[in-house]
């Protein structure tokens, strides 16, 4: 049977038949010697000359790359032997080629082979070892990556480019670039978010002009990413398609809670992601040792740590995490004392890199201003008033519980699951509590605040695509959450502004240049604009919300008077009043403003209307 099955390959003498792309090679098979060094290849018996190699990697293969190797035998390749390290460059070494192929007879026709062999052969050659089992979490087609990569794209599309964005994602921008000048955060300028994120927004700076876009880009770059993820654990609990479904679900449900371009869950999903990644890799592992699972567990506590220095909010997710990690142990045959060993290691791997930034300033003599920043001053915010916090309930309501129903539903609908599959819908669904917990827990209930939800919920989600039901739900879903992300996206358009807006707004301020407070409005024009040091804290919201008034370390009603004092040439504030402004600020603010300046632009962004007031010369 196999010589007649080598007979059949042999007669294919041409590698590119008319109308078709020959398949060059399936399979490729890595040797073990003693000291793991020794690479082996295998070569397809081709003709015109060349002999097509592949040659073996130095990574951890499965089973299958061993049955690989014998199936390789059986087709009639011959086994050339070690031959060293083959360069992953397009030119030829020692007679060969980086995608394997030989030239004989100094052949030269075979540029074009080799270079059409790496592009289209490695797909192939990865699919057939990565294998179709269902059960793998890791064994998705590539094609679903590029779907996924072409979806994330289109749905955040309309965003791109667009300067004027939220007020939040605009101050991190602002801090990144104010840092490259020197400026210190929590010192020179004051928040609460951890410095991680405003490390990270200070790289998107350094584009430039540009920044905008680079900052959307890693934005694009780290939900894509994170859809990867999602579809690698999806995969432990349903069907490729499914596992792809949910994925992008997760692209599309981000729209709807103001996720479409850099709000700091947007980043801090992707190293949440690949924590639990590790978790879940330990749950369906057979035979796992020991050092394998304290391994994967210390990743998995170090990917947390960095997590919370983009916002501290995953402390929540961090603290399942470990609790499941000592449950693991557990079950995997670990003593009460290696656990309580293990459980205080899980800690302190995790506060590592809160400690080493705390570390930092209270060496560099700021560890009082770093302290109440990161650690004091959200306990000590007001609480919204009733009706903002209710229809902001509402609001995070319709946006978790059509994910949450899902898990409902395949709980009711999916029965026939295997051991491994439960074990991973348990975790699944303690995470999406977990998660929806910590959201209850933080109170203001804004809508980005849903968006860490949508990564556990979207996975525990996938079962339900093993039903029929499913594989109508979930589309419709799908479709539902895309279109309506779009709607979205244009109403934040008209709501916060756009390009138009923002070359008005600067072309206004540049007609006399002079300093700008920004009392309401976005902190982009901070960044595009001259830059005065009128108050240490520029973020608008701690000084017109009420709830704030407590929490920053500041007066704002004193902190307004030295702004005035410094009379600013421009102020920028929205009309009308929200409900819950802080009302001695702002009269203090337009008793100013009626005395010593002049409207010179307004426009009108959803129910507010942009305004922006001129010093009277």
């Amino acid at each position: 049977m196999w010589r007649q099955a080598a007979n059949r390959w042999s007669r294919h003498r041409n590698p590119f038949p008319p109308g078709s792309r020959k398949r060059l090679a399936d399979v490729f098979y890595r040797d073990r010697t003693p000291l793991g060094r020794a690479e082996t290849f295998f070569a397809i018996p081709a003709t015109g000359g060349r002999i097509a190699c592949v040659p073996g990697t130095r990574g951890v293969l499965s089973r299958r790359v061993n049955q690989a190797g014998m199936f390789a035998r059986a087709w009639g390749m011959r086994e050339i032997g070690p031959v060293g390290s083959v360069p992953l460059f397009p030119y030829e070494k020692n007679g060969y080629f980086p995608c394997g192929v030989r030239v004989r007879n100094k052949d030269r026709s075979a540029d074009f082979f080799t270079f059409y062999s790496w592009i289209v052969e490695f797909k192939r050659i990865m699919r057939f070892i990565m294998g179709k089992n269902k059960g793998s979490y890791n064994r998705i087609p590539y094609e679903y990556y590029f779907i996924s990569l072409v979806f994330c794209i289109l749905c955040r599309f309309l965003s791109f480019g667009n300067p004027v964005f939220t007020t939040d994602e605009a101050f991190y921008l602002f801090v990144g670039g104010e840092m490259l000048h020197g400026s210190i955060p929590f010192v020179d300028i004051w928040d609460r978010k951890p410095l991680g994120l405003f490390i990270l927004y200070e790289f998107f700076h350094l584009f430039g002009p540009y920044r905008v876009w680079a900052y959307q880009v890693g934005a694009l770059i780290s939900v894509w990413l994170t859809s990867l993820l999602i579809m690698k654990m999806a995969r432990t609990v349903s069907s490729r398609a499914g596992a792809l479904v949910v994925a992008l679900i997760y692209i599309a449900w981000l729209n709807l809670a103001g996720g479409e371009r850099g709000q700091s869950p947007v980043f801090y999903d992707l190293p949440v992601s690949y924590a639990m990644l590790h978790i879940v890799q330990i749950i369906i592992a057979r035979n796992i040792s020991h050092a394998r699972i304290i391994r994967k567990s210390c990743i998995a506590m170090l990917l947390f740590g960095l997590s919370m220095q983009i916002k501290y909010t995953t402390v929540f997710e961090g603290c399942f995490a470990g609790i499941y990690l000592l449950y693991l142990l557990a079950r995997n045959g670990f003593s009460w004392p290696e656990i309580c060993k293990y459980a205080l290691a899980f800690a302190t791997i995790a506060l590592l890199p809160t400690a080493l930034v705390g570390g930092i300033y209270g060496l560099c003599g700021y560890g009082h201003a770093w302290w109440f920043a990161n650690m004091v001053s959200i306990f000590q915010r007001g609480k919204e008033p009733a009706n903002i916090l209710m229809h902001n309930g509402m609001n995070l309501l319709l946006l978790v519980v059509p994910l949450f129903v899902n898990i409902i539903l395949q709980k009711v609908i999916c029965k026939n699951r295997t051991d491994e599959q439960r074990k991973c819908d348990l975790f699944f669904n303690a995470w999406s509590a977990v998660s929806i917990v910590g959201i209850l827990s933080i109170g203001g209930w804004y809508n980005h605040y849903a968006i860490p939800a949508f990564l556990p919920l979207s996975i525990a989600s996938a079962p339900l695509f093993t039903s029929a039901v499913g594989k109508v739900w979930l589309p419709l879903l799908l479709l539902a959450g895309t279109i309506q992300g779009q709607m979205i996206i244009l109403k934040h358009r008209q709501e916060e502004g756009n390009g138009k807006v923002f070359r008005e707004v600067l072309n206004v301020l540049s007609k006399d240049r002079g300093c700008l407070f920004i009392y309401n409005g976005s902190t982009i024009f901070y960044d595009f604009y001259q830059f005065c040091k009128l108050t240490d804290h520029p973020f608008p919201g701690h000084f017109h919300s009420d709830i704030e008034k407590k929490s920053t370390g500041m007066d704002p009603a004193q902190e307004i008077d030295k702004v005035l004092s410094q009379k600013p040439m421009y102020i920028m504030s929205h009309a009308p009043a929200n409900s819950d402004e802080n009302e001695t600020v702002r009269k203090k603010l337009y008793d100013a403003i009626n005395r010593n300046y002049a409207e010179v632009y307004k426009a009108r962004q959803g129910k507010e209307i942009l305004v922006i007031y001129k010093k009277n010369i």
